[in-house]
């Protein structure tokens, strides 16, 4: 009876055990299927990588990075330097300063051109006027001076006369001494008379000389007005040219100091220094690179589909990212390009299957960057068509 039952459990444990057995059999051999609008396949993590170069021969002062090192937008990452630049720029920078001085020369005398231009203005006309006047006058008193010396001129004439009469009736003792002493006191003073008109007269002749050169002066200074305004046209002509000069100089020496900011090289983009290419000290002819840079905006997972499922795939569709390393941790991505052209697949693809037809590349763009995204990684692609839900995990769908 009891070696019956043993006979009868041993039977009932062989039976569990070809019945487990061959349900893992079954599942090895037949595996789990993809659920229903999902397109799965295998990649790598691909993006475009950026050479941050020098726009100009330059020798490397310093480089802030080294490989593997993670750079955000705008970042400097290395300075170079360049004596020729910046011996340009001090040059510029001191011609600037030397033709704003001759600038400001310029106009304070062009501000003091034009006082002096608006006093002349204003008094020259005067003067010439209150000269002509004067002239005028002493014109007007050297003809009634000339009336008045013929006149003195006839009374001297005829007191001579009188006096060569009465000196000879004088010494005939035919007229006292008395009456002739009259005779030649009137003859002294006529004589006196005409000598002081004739002196005043010079006066008057002189005083008219010297008020034509005056008169003649005062008009040259009006001349003096034309020149200072042909002066003062010509000075602000200059001045204009060197504003003009001073422009081109600035501009000059803004493209210069431009060129001097291309030393300091920043990284237009976030991402990780894959390459560090010069060192510091060397120098790098224009165009050379210094350090290679992976923009991490621009990560993508490059996948392969076959003829049948790329008719439904398309742009915009939602995917998942899956890392060997992080099953458990989908990354959220979208179709953003689906080749045009078939190809044979790849070697690189993992997928027997994948391998034995002509493929598509498709990319699946992450919505957002994910730290654990690398270059060069593989990884796995999942693709919703038709709101088909996408998997959380892994070991929710079939190995791939």
């Amino acid at each position: 009876m009891l070696k019956g039952f043993k006979n009868y459990m041993t039977m009932i444990l062989v039976a569990v055990l070809v019945t487990v057995s061959g349900y893992f059999i079954y599942v090895k051999v037949n595996g789990k299927e993809l659920p229903q609008g999902l397109i799965a396949s295998s990649g790598r993590i691909d993006g475009d990588l950026i050479l941050l170069n020098t726009k100009y021969p330059a020798r490397v002062e310093n480089i802030f990075v080294k490989e593997g090192d993670e750079v955000t937008n705008a970042q400097v990452v290395a300075k170079l330097s360049s004596n020729e630049f910046l011996s340009r720029y001090k040059s510029l920078n001191e011609a600037i300063n030397s033709v704003k001085n001759e600038k400001l020369s310029f106009a304070q005398t062009i501000e003091a051109s034009k006082m002096e231009l608006k006093l002349l203005e204003k008094t020259l006309p005067n003067l010439v006027k209150i000269k002509e006047d004067d002239l005028k006058t002493i014109k007007k008193t050297l003809a009634t001076m000339e009336f008045k010396i013929e006149t003195a001129k006839f009374n001297y004439e005829q007191s001579q006369r009188n006096h060569k009469r009465y000196k000879k009736l004088y010494k005939t003792n035919a007229i006292t001494s008395e009456k002739f002493e009259l005779v030649d006191l009137k003859y002294e003073t006529i004589t006196n008379e005409l000598e002081s008109l004739r002196v005043e007269r010079e006066k008057l002749l002189s005083s008219i000389h010297i008020g034509k050169i005056s008169l003649e002066i005062q008009k040259d200074n009006l001349k003096k007005i034309g020149i200072l305004k042909q002066n003062i046209k010509a000075s602000i002509t200059k001045l204009k040219s060197l504003d003009s000069k001073t422009k081109q100089l600035q501009a000059n020496a803004q493209e210069v100091k431009s060129m001097i900011e291309e030393l300091t090289l920043k990284s237009p983009v976030d991402g990780f220094v894959i390459e560090k290419i010069a060192n510091r000290g060397e120098v790098v002819g224009a165009g050379m690179g210094v350090v290679t840079l992976s923009d991490t905006e621009s990560y993508y997972l490059k996948i392969f589909i076959d003829t049948i499922n790329n008719g439904k795939v398309k742009i915009g569709d939602k995917a998942v990212i899956f890392l060997d390393s992080n099953p458990n941790r989908p990354i959220k991505a979208k179709v953003t390009q689906i080749a045009q052209k078939a190809e044979f697949t790849p070697k690189e693809v993992s997928v027997r299957s994948d391998r034995i037809q002509r493929v598509y590349a498709v990319h699946l763009k992450p919505m957002k960057y994910d730290p654990i995204l690398k270059l060069g990684i593989p990884a796995i692609g999942i693709i919703g068509v038709d709101g088909a839900n996408l998997p959380n995990s892994l070991d929710e769908i079939p190995e791939i």
